[in-house]
């Protein structure tokens, strides 16, 4: 009766707090690809392809799922359902962001966002299950604040190691491997893809017969597939009420974009009956690929910060 009640509890908190994000910053972090434009030299407008490649790749690297859990699965039967969260640092100081994101009401004429978040926060709620032979299969739903911008993901992790506790090989740990996708959806203007692999090892220590801590650290690979539809590199001109042919020619679509980062993850998840709380901390281990670019990027090293409170059964 006890775990019915915590159930509709954090089931009633998680629906709250989903809900009142979507009416949380009216949106000042809304893409703005029309924005990302150069002079063509003749009167016209073109894609500003690196502007947008550095923009996806921060995108990506923080819709990509962070590493929640340790290497140990639920077992079979096993059930979570948890609200989690990740804040992410951008580069908000470049004119990528500041150009490429809406702003607030009293933004520049020429379109400039004065003053853009420098993390993404993104909210997710996150289910997971157990199966047998190692295995654990995992959904979410999640939504980037300040954006009308939402998620969807699968993951599959799969334990290769796992419940040695006593007897001569008790010094093993938990090893575990997983793979994720996260996609997202709500804009109408560029779609977004992120497919990660993550090796994950971890020991849990019980304290007390009641706590259970388990420490663990790992590596992800993250892949990032951006592509646009056609955009209006001049949304302040309206073709049809301003009698301009040429600006019918200022449509286009930005190149695809490919690329992949390498991350390194710590992290620590405590149990106390059903209820769990884990956080972890991610940062990228090289330089972040600016795969197809003209120039080099030269992006930031970036960091995600992650966070889940859950009740497992």
């Amino acid at each position: 009766m006890q775990n019915g009640r915590l159930t509709s509890f954090a089931l009633v908190a998680v629906l709250s707090v989903l809900a009142s994000s979507s009416l949380a910053h009216a949106d000042t972090m809304d893409i703005a690809l029309g924005r990302l434009s150069l002079d063509n030299g003749v009167g016209g407008r073109v894609p500003d392809n690196d502007s947008w490649r550095a923009l996806v790749q921060q995108q990506g690297a923080a819709l990509a799922q962070p590493m929640l859990e340790p290497a140990r699965t639920l077992g079979y039967g096993g059930f979570y359902i948890g609200l989690e969260g990740s804040l992410t640092g951008i580069s908000s100081s470049q004119d990528y962001w500041q150009l490429g994101t809406e702003g607030d009401a009293n933004a520049p004429a020429e379109g400039r966002n004065r003053f853009p978040s420098s993390v993404l926060y993104w909210q997710r709620l996150n289910l997971r299950k157990g199966l047998p032979f190692g295995f654990e299969l995992g959904s979410s739903g999640g939504h980037l604040m300040g954006t009308g911008q939402w998620s969807l993901g699968l993951s599959l992790k799969w334990s290769l190691f796992e419940g040695f506790r006593r007897g001569p090989y008790s010094f093993i740990p938990d090893v575990a491997i997983r793979g994720a996708v996260q996609t997202m959806i709500g804009d109408s203007e560029f779609h977004l893809t992120v497919p990660t692999l993550d090796i994950v090892v971890s020991k849990p220590f019980v304290i007390a017969n009641q706590l259970t801590l388990s420490p663990y650290m790992g590596f992800q690979q993250a892949w990032i597939y951006g592509t646009s539809e056609v955009v209006d590199l001049t949304p302040g001109v309206d073709a049809y009420t301003e009698p301009t042919p040429a600006d019918y020619g200022n449509n286009a679509t930005f190149a695809t974009v490919n690329a992949s980062r390498s991350r390194g993850y710590v992290g620590v998840q405590a149990r106390f009956a059903a209820l769990t709380i884990t956080t972890a901390f991610t940062v990228d281990l090289s330089a972040p690929g600016d795969v197809g670019a003209t120039a080099p990027l030269n992006l930031a090293h970036q960091w995600t910060w992650a966070f889940g409170l859950g009740l497992s059964y």
